[in-house]
């Protein structure tokens, strides 16, 4: 614009107001934004910590022989791998010492 020449006034920054303030409202709604997504991240990741820790501290005891069945190990030998939930057992799978099957077994 020439020397001394105002504005139009569609390009004025309105009265009071911070030239830069459709930035700084954008900045905000961004940052708004990645805080929400981590929010929702870390309550994902302590829901997730809390059905682990759920799972995992469950054991599962055979009645007959008392053998106990920890998900964290599994029973690798009869094809259940480490981390294998107990209701993710298949239920064709049978105790390892006695041979009974699961519903032989009870919450520890």
């Amino acid at each position: 614009p020439a020397v001394g020449k105002p504005l139009a006034a569609h390009r004025r920054p309105p009265v009071g107001r911070n030239p830069h303030y459709n930035f700084t409202k954008s900045r905000r709604k961004t940052e708004y934004i990645y805080n929400s997504a981590v929010s929702c991240y870390n309550d994902f990741s302590l829901f997730k910590t809390i059905f682990e820790r759920e799972v995992f501290d469950m054991k599962y005891v055979c009645t007959v022989c008392g053998y106990v069945y920890d998900p964290e190990i599994g029973d690798p030998d009869n094809g259940v791998a480490p981390g294998t939930a107990w209701e993710d057992v298949p239920e064709d799978w049978t105790c390892p010492l006695c041979s009974v099957g699961k519903d032989m077994f009870e919450e520890e």
